[in-house]
């Protein structure tokens, strides 16, 4: 299974920017191995903070393509919350705010797809994330892609 996530701040948050998507980069290798049926092979979160002009073009909200088999989940983390926020307490805010977007997934009704495994999962996947980050290290440091996700990732890259 494919799993990722985006965050996007305003240039004057970069540094949380940074630091967010750094806990989110092991998400892929995290999930690389696990199956949670046929009805989802990929989920792509995208998380974004800002002013009400940053965030003018997006528009949040979650599809699911039974062609493709894919969730994407765009929504958006509460600004003021973003800025008050550092190091721990951030990462529990921006953990907290994927497992209940994740939760809205049941709205799509999809056959095939074990959402409370995938959430326990992610649940998981967040705490021991978050150890490693608050220890200096990264949640992808160290970690390959199967030969399967490569390929996949890359024939879309190529298309570009």
């Amino acid at each position: 299974m494919i799993v990722n996530c985006l965050t996007s701040f305003p240039p004057d948050n970069f540094e949380k920017n940074a630091y967010t998507s750094r806990f989110m980069n092991g998400l892929l290798y995290f999930f690389q191995d696990k199956d949670f049926g046929k009805g989802v092979q990929e989920i792509a979160y995208i998380a974004k903070s800002g002013d009400s002009v940053f965030l003018f073009s997006f528009g949040p909200g979650t599809t699911y393509s039974s062609r493709y088999k894919r969730i994407g989940c765009g929504f958006i983390m509460d600004y003021d919350t973003i800025q008050s926020l550092e190091r721990e307490s951030l990462l529990a805010y921006t953990g907290g705010q994927l497992i209940a977007q994740t939760r809205k997934f049941s709205e799509k009704r999809i056959k095939d797809f074990d959402l409370d495994g995938y959430t326990e999962s992610l649940s998981e996947y967040i705490k021991e994330a978050k150890a490693i980050i608050l220890n200096g290290g990264s949640p992808d440091e160290g970690k390959s892609l199967n030969e399967d996700i490569r390929e996949n990732l890359a024939k879309r890259w190529y298309k570009l």
